[in-house]
């Protein structure tokens, strides 16, 4: 049987239907082939030093632990211009540990699951960021974590923070774990989320870094904090929250230098409690509560010692403690630092203020069964009303009382 042939132009009509399938499916194969970017599995280096660039790792399952994972102790990784994303429970952007290394450059991170974090060290690891921005959307989910004496150095870049329970922008925690910050970015818009915190032993410096925290305050959410033997390291900052703006608590300290810490809330701009010790120094700089907050307010058992040299507080508020306050807390405004509001002790506890060549307008008023001591040194002065506490002059300086 001989095969029909088709007329010309019915062949032209099935060549053109050809070319137009083709055309489909080449540009189908293009899709996909760019999907498989966009959606590329994650990324795990286990031994070896590895270097990368334009790539992009997304963690496609919950059982994943991070886009990027990198472990073992002669690990290293270097990615630039990476895309890294993560969107489960406790799965994170990338994650070093085991004593690995990690560098990562001009990258972007995004981590949106519950108890993800941006980047994560642990186990010794040592991380290096250079203009690397992060963003971070749910319920404690941190966008920089350093614990177990990891080291991290972060140059540029921004970090931000949605998410309330702790949301930290920068988070070290653990004996000899080191984390410095430079010339970066923090957004955190959270209830309780704190800008950068040190906790258990750890040491963070932030230099030159802007942090905004916008979230409601609760009872720990500051801006800057160290808690339980952690120091928390601060230069040329720029710092504005609706919460707190120090926090210090249980044998830790705060160190600044020439700073601006501006709480718009009502929130107080330091606040120190619990027990132990807690140590604030400001040398130079500004400490403002325009908002109306206090600049100090204490409470619980501790030892607390506050030493302001050179500082602008004049927008700052006064000084206050709580019916709970039993400790001890002794503020130190030395060099033009003072203070334009009430002091007030309502605990049980001993208040101390000593200003020297500093001036103090407000208030003063022993409201508890503690005590409260306010000493006048080198040229300083004192303004306003005087009930229940102690006053000592000396060195040309004097107190005016301007009510009964």
């Amino acid at each position: 049987m001989n095969p029909t042939i088709p007329h010309p132009s019915r062949l032209r009509v099935f060549a053109a239907g050809v070319k137009k399938l083709t055309q489909t499916l080449t540009l189908l194969c293009a899709l996909s082939v760019s999907a498989l970017n966009v959606f590329a599995d994650n990324k795990v280096v286990t031994s070896g030093t590895e270097t990368e660039a334009n790539q992009t790792y997304a963690a496609v399952a919950v059982t994943n632990t991070a886009a990027l994972l990198v472990t073992g102790s002669a690990t290293s990784y270097n990615g630039a211009n990476l895309t890294l994303s993560s969107t489960f429970t406790q799965v994170h952007g990338a994650y070093a540990t085991d004593q690995s290394q990690l560098a990562l450059y001009h990258s972007a991170i995004i981590a949106d699951g519950l108890y993800g974090y941006g980047v994560y060290l642990t186990a010794t690891s040592a991380g290096y960021l250079e203009e690397v921005n992060i963003a971070t959307t749910k319920t404690s989910t941190r966008g920089i974590a350093a614990l177990q004496g990891s080291r991290l150095i972060v140059n540029g870049g921004t970090i931000t923070t949605s998410g309330g329970g702790y949301s930290s922008g920068v988070y070290a925690q653990g004996r000899e774990t080191v984390v410095q910050v430079n010339d970066t970015v923090i957004n955190t818009s959270g209830d309780r989320a704190n800008g950068a915190s040190a906790e258990y032993h750890s040491y963070l410096e932030l230099n030159r870094v802007v942090i905004n925290c916008t979230g409601l305050a609760g009872e720990v959410g500051g801006a800057l904090v160290a808690q339980d033997h952690a120091v928390l390291a601060g230069n040329h900052l720029t710092v504005v929250a609706n919460n707190m703006g120090v926090v210090v608590n249980r044998d830790s300290a705060v160190i600044l230098h020439d700073s601006l810490v501006t709480v718009t809330g009502t929130a107080p701009v330091v606040r120190v409690s619990h027990y132990g010790n807690a140590e604030l120094q400001v040398n130079g700089g500004t400490l403002a509560a325009p908002g109306g907050g206090d600049l100090l307010a204490a409470t619980g058992s501790g030892v607390y010692h506050m030493e302001l040299t050179g500082v602008d507080t004049s927008d700052a508020g006064g000084i206050a403690t709580d019916e709970n306050f039993t400790g001890t807390a002794t503020v130190n405004l030395n060099g033009g630092s003072g203070l334009n509001g009430d002091l007030t002790n309502s605990g049980s506890g001993l208040l101390t203020v000593n200003l020297d060549h500093s001036a103090l307008t407000g208030d003063v008023a022993n409201q508890g069964d503690g005590a409260l001591v306010i000493t006048l040194d080198n040229n300083s002065t004192g303004t306003g009303g005087f009930a229940g506490g102690n006053l000592i002059t000396g060195g040309d300086s004097a107190w005016t009382f301007d009510k009964d």
